[in-house]
């Protein structure tokens, strides 16, 4: 061992004593160094820690605890919504098409496609296609028809709650018809229909009745034995009885070749559905005899109706009412076309006095108020509340 020492220089003791001094002074720096560091990474960690949200883990669908709501998770899909349910109808009307009646269902039929966004169709059988008058009422009983336009002659076979407007001479002018039906006392005659299976949605119109004929008649006497068409109805038969004229029951489709033929030698309907139905050119004397004046109801399968939801019900009346509206416009419009279009096609369209055909079918009044679902009530509103429009 004391030969090793001696062997190896030793080191001076004051290089020694230097060394150690200037160790510990890099040891003091890095240290101040080192408690630099953590502070700055310790105030980092805690703003970190302050600003951030709560995270739930990855794996985790359940919300924060204050949430208050669920979430679902990502791949969760909402049912599809039900389809909305959708309408197709018919209508029926015995009438051709282009007329008031085909006019007011167009009009009808487009109502009720925007009202509803859609979803009802109304497809319209025009000219008989669905059958008679009688027919498609009863269709309207059993569902096989949804919807008719029909003369309330026809339907007074039903129902005799229709038969008051049958009465001759009820009302003066077409305007009086018009406001009476749409009042209430037009309302509650509506409502009876129910109780035969048909919903009544308004009284649409047929207008004044005149006198196509195959000779002129310019006075009651004219009329005297004389084959006048008539429907289904003893009113109307007892009508014509009491100018001596037989009343002779033909379907509407019928009446053109029974003119050509003899069958009979009057025709009694308005002006524009003669011409539609191309009657004048059998019947070329046309007398304006006003005898009665035509409501047109619009009917609806009650069953139909009661099967339908509020929301529905509501779209299909407005439509009724509104299209109404129409109808009338164009029954007035085709009223004073037709005029100028018979006379130039060689008709002769006859004026005469009206107070001479009313005063003759007066006693009819005495025979048929009280009966056949006349009341005496409702014939005093109904010309209590036509006065208002003379």
């Amino acid at each position: 061992m004391l030969i090793f020492l001696n062997i190896i220089d030793p080191i001076p003791r004051e290089l020694l004593n230097k060394n150690k001094r200037k160790v510990k002074q890099k040891m003091k720096r890095m240290s101040k160094i080192l408690s630099l560091v953590l502070a700055v990474v310790l105030l980092v960690g805690v703003f970190a820690a302050c600003g951030a949200p709560a995270t739930p883990p990855a794996d985790s669908t359940t919300p924060p605890a204050d949430s208050g709501t669920t979430t679902p998770p990502a791949d969760t899909k909402e049912p599809d919504a039900a389809p909305a349910e959708t309408y197709e109808w018919k209508a029926a009307n015995v009438l051709a098409a282009g007329g008031a009646w085909d006019i007011g269902l167009q009009e009808f039929a487009k109502l009720l496609d925007e009202k509803s966004g859609g979803a009802i169709h109304l497809e319209i059988f025009n000219g008989g296609t669905l059958g008679q008058e009688r027919d498609t009422i009863e269709g309207l009983q059993i569902g096989s028809v949804d919807f008719v336009i029909c003369s309330s002659a026809t339907l007074s076979n039903f129902i005799d709650t229709q038969n008051i407007w049958d009465l001759p001479y009820l009302f003066q002018t077409s305007e009086a018809a018009r406001g009476v039906l749409d009042s209430q006392i037009g309302t509650d005659c509506l409502a009876t229909l129910s109780s035969v299976g048909i919903k009544g949605l308004g009284y649409w119109e047929n207008g004044m009745y005149i006198l196509g004929s195959t000779k002129p008649i310019r006075t009651p006497e004219d009329m005297k034995g004389l084959r006048i068409r008539c429907i289904e109805s003893s009113l109307q038969a007892d009508l014509y009885s009491a100018f001596d004229a037989n009343g002779v029951v033909i379907p509407w489709g019928d009446i053109y070749t029974s003119l050509q033929q003899g069958v009979c030698d009057v025709t009694t309907t308005t002006l524009p559905n003669m011409y539609s139905a191309k009657q004048h050119e059998a019947a070329k004397y046309i007398t304006q005899a006003n005898q009665i004046y035509g409501p047109a109801p619009l009917l609806m399968s009650q069953d139909l109706w009661d099967s339908l939801p509020a929301d529905i019900q509501a779209i299909v009346q407005e439509a009724a009412d509104e299209a109404k509206l129409v109808e009338r416009a164009a029954v007035d419009a085709a009223l004073a076309e037709t005029i100028e279009i018979v006379t130039n096609e060689g008709c002769e369209v006859i004026q005469v006095d009206t107070a001479a055909f009313a005063a003759i079918v007066e006693p009819l009044y005495d025979k048929y108020v009280g009966t056949m679902g006349i009341t005496q009530e409702m014939f005093d509103a109904v010309r209590a509340e036509a006065e208002k429009y003379y």
